[in-house]
């Protein structure tokens, strides 16, 4: 399904500055992602641009919306523009900041539940495993975090 919204995107000129796994990042402004039926961009503008002002995402997305319309496709409601920060593919975008972290709920569920399991002070070994999943996952985002896990 990747590909045949990938192949529709590009045939109507969008998805040019895609980004891809294990590959360096674009250099332009525009970041692209295509996976299964999200279509999500990220456009790093200067700060002095207002949310109407046009830069490179705003021809990308009337070009992406031309390729829906082509087939008859309307977006979903879930779509936002000009949002500094914005939460998508399991991630928080921090745009002021220039991070990327886990999304907070996230986080705060998994210190809750690391805290609570050390309060016990005992655990299975599954349930270790599972959680540990879950401080990796979150720390992800912060790699130095992962230098204090000795497993």
């Amino acid at each position: 399904m990747t590909t045949a919204h990938l192949n529709l995107l590009r045939r109507h000129g969008a998805a040019r500055e895609l980004v891809r796994y294990r590959a360096p990042l674009p250099r332009g402004p525009l970041k692209e992602c295509v996976i299964v039926d999200d279509y999500d961009m990220v456009c790093i503008v200067p700060r002095t641009f207002g949310p109407d002002d046009p830069a490179e995402d705003t021809e990308a997305m009337e070009r992406a919306d031309d390729a829906y319309r082509s087939v008859g496709l309307i977006p979903e409601q879930k779509t936002f523009f000009a949002r500094e920060n914005a939460d998508f593919w399991g991630a928080t975008l921090q745009g002021t900041i220039g991070r990327a972290r886990a999304p907070r709920e996230v986080t705060v569920r998994t210190m809750t539940l690391v805290v609570a399991l050390l309060r016990q002070r005992t655990v299975t070994a599954r349930v270790w495993h599972a959680v540990l999943g879950l401080v990796v996952y979150v720390s992800l985002f912060a790699r130095p975090a992962l230098a204090f896990l000795d497993v």
